[in-house]
């Protein structure tokens, strides 16, 4: 349902060509749902994705712990790369993501269902994740990061752009560390000439790739200095505290997003992970040493 809204917003033309195509006159399979909820990243491939000469769907049924019901999992291939499907890695690699992003955030996967559409749409590599649904280019379609990165948005998809892929990368190394355990990389402590987050957050937005590397070195820095009990506890609190929208309750709208990171690292915790916290919040964003 999610899916159709945002199709719609992009134009009533496109949910119109949807609900009258011929595909969809004798009614809506279960590969047709999977290929429907996905029209949103491509509302361009409509006719190749309710194809089913031109397209290959496959799906599978997990069960995380924490999430207590069925999830989905679907790999979309239209056109050429459907032919790629049988020997690929990329269901697997889209469970694992979902399995290892639950259970380090603690939370309950957000959605019902994941996605990953193997196209050659959008600007870069790879993109969405904010409805449990993204979009890879063929030739990265066992990239693992990159899936991980882009799954992670389903939790984390609130901006600033920095707080939103800093956080994304973040779960993406998590990700890849379990996968093919790789260390965490060391947290970077500037970009190009931001030396701090609030420089970046007030900056023109073509630095894209200082969100990531700021904004992730921000939480890899909260997790090399808390440990991994205190930090996933503030994380958490982070995430559920972005979903309920109770962000602005108790912090201002000028620095809101450094003030949220700071209500979740700082509550409910020891003096000393408190303190430690607030004083690489501050450093980070501010460039304060306090």
């Amino acid at each position: 349902v999610l899916g159709l809204y945002v199709l719609r917003s992009k134009g009533p033309e496109h949910l119109s060509a949807l609900l009258s195509h011929p595909a969809l006159a004798d009614g809506i399979t279960d590969d047709q749902a999977v290929v429907i909820a996905l029209l949103h990243l491509a509302p361009e491939l409509l006719d190749v994705l309710l194809d089913p000469e031109q397209t290959i769907v496959e799906t599978r049924v997990i069960e995380p712990p924490l999430r207590g019901d069925e999830i989905s999992l679907s790999v979309v291939w239209p056109g050429n790369g459907a032919t790629v499907t049988r020997a690929s890695r990329t269901m697997d690699l889209l469970e694992h993501a979902v399995r290892t992003q639950e259970e380090f955030m603690g939370v309950p996967y957000p959605m019902r269902h994941a996605a990953v559409l193997v196209a050659d749409i959008g600007l870069f590599r790879g993109g969405g994740g904010f409805l449990g649904d993204v979009y890879i280019h063929p030739p990265y379609f066992e990239d693992y990061a990159l899936i991980a990165h882009e799954i992670a948005h389903t939790y984390w998809n609130v901006p600033p752009v920095w707080l939103q892929e800093g956080t994304a990368r973040f779960l993406e190394f998590i990700s890849v560390r379990e996968w093919a355990g790789y260390p965490l990389p060391e947290p970077q402590d500037s970009c190009g000439s931001f030396a701090n987050l609030l420089e970046l957050e007030q900056a023109p937005p073509q630095y894209e790739e200082c969100n990531y590397e700021l904004g992730a070195g921000l939480f890899l820095d909260l997790y090399r200095t808390l440990g991994d009990e205190a930090f996933r506890r503030g994380f958490a609190r982070l995430y559920e505290g972005l979903r309920d929208r109770n962000r602005g309750d108790q912090c201002p709208s000028t620095d809101w997003s450094a003030c949220s990171v700071k209500a979740a690292f700082t509550a409910d915790t020891t003096p000393e992970h408190a303190a430690a916290a607030e004083a690489i919040i501050n450093r980070r964003y501010y460039g304060a040493c306090n």
